[in-house]
């Protein structure tokens, strides 16, 4: 039982450290395509739903990073669920390699995005990748 407690708090962890990961990226692509004034604006009186979804910001976020932040949302709570079913249907050694999977994949995702984007000081640099617009259409 013990052990059950620590590999699903350890699956807590990854699931709200990339969750958290990928959403701040996301945002970050919006906050730089728009000013601070702007950015406050749309985002304020925001539900979770408009959060989690980025539905009042989906004009300035890029459609690629979009489909990133859609896919990996996904991803990751379809891993829960299947962890979940593993967890119950076998043994705590396969739940363990899957485990050490999907950390292993989260992993490569992370670097490659930080390796696409960084920047000085470990932030993220938007301009190497992402056009910003300019001007009212």
């Amino acid at each position: 039982m013990k052990n059950t407690l620590i590999v699903f708090g350890i699956w807590a962890l990854f699931f709200l450290y990339h969750f958290l990961f990928i959403h701040s990226f996301t945002d970050g692509c919006a906050e730089y395509q728009l000013n601070k004034s702007a950015y406050k604006k749309r985002v304020k009186g925001q539900n979770f739903f408009e959060w989690l979804l980025f539905l009042r910001l989906k004009s300035e976020i890029p459609k690629s990073v979009l489909v990133y932040y859609y896919v990996a949302l996904a991803y990751q709570i379809s891993t829960l669920a299947i962890m979940y079913i593993i967890y119950h249907f076998t043994n705590m050694r396969i739940l363990c390699y899957a485990s050490l999977c999907k950390f292993q994949i989260d992993t490569l995702v992370k670097g490659i995005i930080f390796l696409m984007f960084r920047g000085k000081g470990g932030k993220f640099d938007y301009s190497r990748r992402i056009d910003k617009k300019r001007g009212i259409k």
